[in-house]
């Protein structure tokens, strides 16, 4: 008879996520978004299995469900406590001086220049997709079936639509488009990644990860497999104290454990009684996300930063063991690292298309807003690095660069008016 309520409770919760993603309208996806709140307001011991969950529909194709996503997440952080723990003794650091300091790149050891020369472009989709859905479906070896690929790419691109109604589409996508030029391994022009980048730039900033953080590093990588995202072994700045590791009693006994997601170690922490802020497992996650090859992934991932960031932003980077130094200094070097990832996405995305004589970058606005509420919480030292990156930006020789440039740069000045009338 316990069972009975738990399972009740489960399918009700299944049909919020079924009504967030196939929801007839937006305030029927709205109305499941706040639902999940509640969710987490009556059951914050939840919080990490809702945001694993919501983190898949942040990556979908359907844009109605990456802002329902984003709007879920909006919700379930408005119901976590803010975040603002006690200052520690300094005497307590004295034991672990670089547990209190966190790997990330901080502005002043960050080269717009070497990501726009040395970094691989951020376009629509991972171009190796357009082979390996015949690779896999008929075992053949790569770029053989041109007519298949031909075939595939006018579908994406919305010209089968063209040729069923008598247009002719031969000469807009040719044969020789789709054959891959030779490879020349001694020109010295292959690109890295942008993950890659970022972590050259914290190797001349002289920040090593310690033996300990490198195993955190392992575990998250098990965590983000299951997400399907980026490995975070490239990533920076991934690190947890010992003491983030929960034990996570089993509080409705008889529950399914696969309705409840993933409730681990290396998952996003409990808001009571972790040592670091509820939501830095979550946001390391998304900050590896935003460098993905797929534009919905990058779109999806700036919107829920930019809902974290506008709602618990004042709560980054701080922990309990922290002085009240360290935790001004954590939370500002927490800020400037996610600025610096936005930044290399707002220089190196190349997806857009044109309404009328406009421009439409959903991931470059979505990136500079989200930079926008960082720079309201940034210290004046940090918007004055940040806009000397932009101004860079608006220097540069692409067009989508020196756009992305113009985009942080209204934000900018946006989240400036804000302070001033404050």
């Amino acid at each position: 008879m316990c069972n009975r309520p738990i399972f009740r409770a489960q399918s009700r919760l299944d049909r919020l996520f079924v009504l967030l993603e196939n929801g007839g309208s937006g305030l029927t996806r709205g109305a499941a978004a706040q639902q999940l709140g509640e969710v987490v307001r009556l059951h914050p011991q939840e919080l990490s299995s809702l945001l694993g969950r919501v983190h898949g529909l942040l990556t979908s194709k359907s844009w109605d469900v990456r802002i329902a996503a984003g709007l879920a997440v909006e919700a379930i952080v408005s119901n976590v406590p803010m975040w603002d723990p006690a200052p520690a003794p300094s005497t307590v650091l004295r034991e672990d001086p670089a547990r209190s300091n966190p790997p990330r790149l901080p502005l002043q050891a960050f080269s717009v220049r070497r990501v726009l020369e040395r970094g691989a472009f951020l376009v629509a989709a991972d171009e190796r997709l357009f082979t390996a859905q015949h690779d896999a479906d008929t075992g053949a070896e790569p770029g053989h079936d041109l007519a298949r690929q031909h075939r595939l790419v006018n579908q994406r691109l919305g010209l089968d639509v063209a040729e069923a109604v008598g247009v002719d589409v031969r000469g807009i996508v040719s044969a020789d488009d789709l054959t891959p030029l030779p490879q020349h391994q001694d020109s010295g022009l292959a690109k890295d990644s942008v993950l890659s980048i970022v972590k050259k730039e914290m190797k001349s900033a002289q920040l090593v990860l310690s033996s300990r953080e490198l195993n955190r590093a392992r575990r998250k990588a098990k965590l983000m497999a299951r997400f399907k995202s980026v490995d975070v072994s490239e990533c920076i700045g991934e690190d947890e104290p010992e003491c983030k590791r929960l034990c996570v009693e089993d509080t409705a006994g008889g529950s399914d454990d696969e309705d409840r997601m993933v409730v681990d170690e290396g998952s996003t922490p409990l808001p009571d009684g972790g040592c670091d802020w509820p939501l830095e497992a979550f946001c390391n996650t998304l900050a590896a996300d935003l460098f993905s090859m797929s534009w919905e992934t990058r779109h999806g991932t700036a919107t829920a930063l930019r809902h974290i960031i506008r709602v618990q932003g004042r709560g980054g980077g701080k922990a309990l063991y922290h002085t009240q130094q360290q935790m001004a200094e954590s939370h500002q070097a927490w800020l400037e690292d996610m600025a610096v990832r936005l930044v290399c996405v707002l220089a190196l995305d190349r997806f857009g298309d044109f309404v009328s004589d406009q421009v439409v970058a959903p991931v470059r606005e979505t990136c500079a807003q989200t930079l926008g509420s960082i720079l309201h919480l940034m210290s004046e030292e940090g918007v004055h690095g940040v806009l000397g990156l932009l101004e860079e930006m608006l220097c540069w020789r692409g067009w989508e660069t020196r756009h992305g440039g113009l985009l942080g740069l209204k934000y900018l000045l946006a989240g400036s008016w804000m302070r001033w009338m404050m």
